[in-house]
């Protein structure tokens, strides 16, 4: 059975993993730390939304 784990463990998992320049696969990673693989993928694309830079566009309100 897996760990329950916050956010801030599983960012820690997240920079742990590219700080091994990606030496083993995600799958040894996670097995290796008794960690769900499906929800370190989850947890990576929420990490990677959050540090996104966020993109403002103005818009005409205004009819032609």
């Amino acid at each position: 059975m897996y760990i329950k784990l916050d956010n801030d463990t599983w960012e820690k998992y997240i920079e742990e993993y590219f700080s091994l320049d990606k030496k083993i696969s995600i799958k040894q990673f996670c097995k290796e730390r008794n960690i769900n693989p499906s929800q370190f993928f989850y947890h990576r694309k929420r990490v990677k939304a959050k540090n996104a830079p966020v993109v403002l566009q103005a818009i005409n309100l205004k009819g032609k």
